[in-house]
Formats: C-alpha cells, sequence, structure tokens
C-alpha cells in the first residue's frame, strides 16, 4: 500500500503579521503553536515520520521545537514564495500522494481528514466573501477547480492551503514549480497543471473554520474560533 506523505511550508518570514519568530511557532490562545495544531490533524491520517517541514526563517527554531520530523531548507527564502519551497519539497516525494498544507493555516482538523479522504486530486474551498489577499478559486461548469489566484475578480470563494495531491500530478507540479517566478506562489503550477487536463475537486470546508493566518486580524479570528470550540 502506497505511503501517504505531507508536506508544510513553513520557510517563510511573516513580515505582515508583524511577528519576531516564524508563524509556525506563534502561539495560539489554547497555548498550541500554529504547527502544532497542523500536526495534529495531519497526525490523523500520516504518520509522523512521513512530514516534511519546508523551513527557511529562523529554521533551527522550529527543527529544535519539534525534532523527529524531515526537514528540507529553502536557503533562499527571503527572495522566494512558495513555488520555490514546493519545489523543494516535492524533489524527494517522487511517486507518492501528498498531502500538502502551508504552515500559518490555523483549521479544524476535520478540514484535513475531509481532504485527505477521497481519491484524487483535492482542495479545501471556503464559499465565503473573500478580500484582496485571499487565494480565490472558480470551478468550471463540472464542478472542478478552473483557476487559481489572489487577483480573481470573480473567484467563488477562498482556496485554503490545505491539498490532496496524487503521484503522477506531483511529477507535474514539479515540472511546471521549476519554472516559475521566483516570488510565485506555488498555485501558478497547479493551474498549469489543470491546463493539461488535471481535475482537482473542491472540498467544500466552509462549515469548518479554517484561517490563512497572515495578518494581526487572522490571528485573532482564529483565537477566536478556537474559544468557541471549547464552548
Amino acid at each position: 500500500m502506497q505511503t501517504v506523505k505531507a508536506v508544510i511550508l513553513a520557510a517563510g518570514m511573516g513580515r505582515r503579521l508583524g511577528a519576531k519568530s516564524p508563524k509556525a511557532l506563534i502561539r495560539l490562545e489554547d497555548g498550541k503553536t500554529i504547527l502544532q495544531h497542523l500536526l495534529d490533524g495531519l497526525g490523523r491520517v500520516v504518520r509522523h515520520e512521513d512530514i516534511t517541514v519546508v523551513v527557511g526563517f529562523q529554521k533551527e527554531r522550529i527543527m529544535q521545537a519539534f525534532p523527529g520530523l524531515t526537514y528540507v531548507e529553502n536557503p533562499d527564502y527571503r527572495t522566494t514564495g512558495t513555488a520555490k519551497s514546493l519545489q523543494l519539497a516535492l524533489a524527494g516525494l517522487d511517486g507518492h500522494t501528498v498531502l500538502l498544507a502551508e504552515g500559518d493555516v490555523v483549521c479544524d482538523p476535520r478540514v484535513i481528514t475531509r481532504v485527505a479522504a477521497g481519491a484524487g486530486e483535492r482542495m479545501a474551498t471556503h464559499r465565503i466573501a473573500v478580500g484582496e489577499e485571499e487565494m480565490k478559486y472558480r470551478t468550471r461548469p463540472d464542478g472542478m477547480i478552473a483557476r487559481l489566484s489572489k487577483t480573481l475578480a470573480d473567484g467563488e470563494g477562498e482556496a485554503l492551503a490545505i491539498n490532496r495531491f496524487g503521484p503522477e500530478m506531483n511529477r507535474r507540479l514539479l515540472d511546471h514549480l521549476q519554472r516559475c517566478q521566483p516570488m510565485d506562489f506555488f498555485e501558478c503550477a497547479i493551474e498549469l497543471c489543470i491546463a493539461e487536463g488535471f481535475s482537482i475537486y473542491p472540498v467544500d470546508v466552509s462549515d469548518l473554520y479554517g484561517f490563512d493566518v497572515d495578518f494581526p486580524e487572522d490571528l485573532e479570528a482564529a483565537n477566536r474560533a478556537l474559544r468557541e470550540m471549547s464552548n
């Protein structure tokens, strides 16, 4: 049986949040870090030893806080985006199905299990009102993902950065990621795969909380959701 691997992209500096530590190490009101929340969710479907974390900014702090994981370094984290980080991770995961998460996502763990549960390529989506900073998506007439971009004027909601890709798409993703511009998001390579005929199913998780923590207000919203869940 094929082993499912997981990749967490946690190389960035978090400038917009004003953090002095990696965003993945920001501690939420329940006492857990953002990365610990992701690991708890991924741990429901992936073995601890099958999780790869891409690090860059203050990499030693993350590696010391979470020993036993597999780490890949993006030494150019200051001048590259998530496309480069994902390229580095996928280079060592040929032939595997991969669960991909950005290291600043705080979500209900059921988001991860819901995306992991089905076959084929799958992407968590929120049918919510979106602003300028959210990664927006649009679907095709058959319901599959058609477009992914922060600049979409007619997006149907937010593409939450929890994804599942099979081995064939991961190979094509790696090819396209190598051609992306340094500061590109990894979603640019996903769009190229879609243009080649890959179908990505949007997994609606609108009933569950999920936040891409980029700004202080995102962190506040994540903490508010955790408080509501604990009541």
